[in-house]
């Protein structure tokens, strides 16, 4: 995929999986909204996404796969909507910076904690938020995006 140029991406709500590498080396991507169709992200899907800084990731994800978020050394903060717990398939998170902040629903346990670096902290957020990037307007009091 040619994506040199690509800076933030709102994927359709028709993906249900990301594929393997389908992001590798997307150099300038700055952020990405996983919609809540995605159960699952593939193994290096946004390896070496050195621009990376914000993830949002969908409730409905239930497994990320090795290297998913390697070489992300720009990521600073990581919104995870799920409250269930999440496979995780040895390494997803791997040469991230030291810290940064992963905003969860407040109940959540997705696992997600115990694959980032020690620096990060974890912000719990009200209740479990909507799911759609239309419907977040309403959680901009609380830092999220607005779609």
């Amino acid at each position: 995929m040619n994506c040199s140029n690509l800076k933030t991406c709102v994927l359709s709500n028709n993906i249900q999986e990301i594929l393997e590498r389908t992001f590798c080396h997307c150099e300038s991507l700055e952020s990405i909204i996983i919609p809540d169709s995605v159960t699952s992200i593939g193994a290096d899907a946004f390896s070496y996404c050195f621009s990376l800084e914000s993830v949002t990731i969908s409730g409905s994800i239930t497994s990320i796969n090795m290297g998913a978020f390697m070489h992300c050394e720009s990521l600073s903060e990581i919104i995870c909507l799920a409250t269930k717990p999440i496979t995780f398939d040895l390494v997803v998170f791997d040469d991230l910076p030291s810290t940064g902040i992963l905003k969860v629903p407040a109940g959540s346990n997705t696992g997600l904690e115990g694959q980032l670096p020690e620096g990060w902290t974890v912000e719990y957020i009200g209740e479990v938020p909507p799911s759609t990037p239309e419907q977040w307007n309403s959680w901009v009091d609380l830092g999220l995006p607005s779609g």
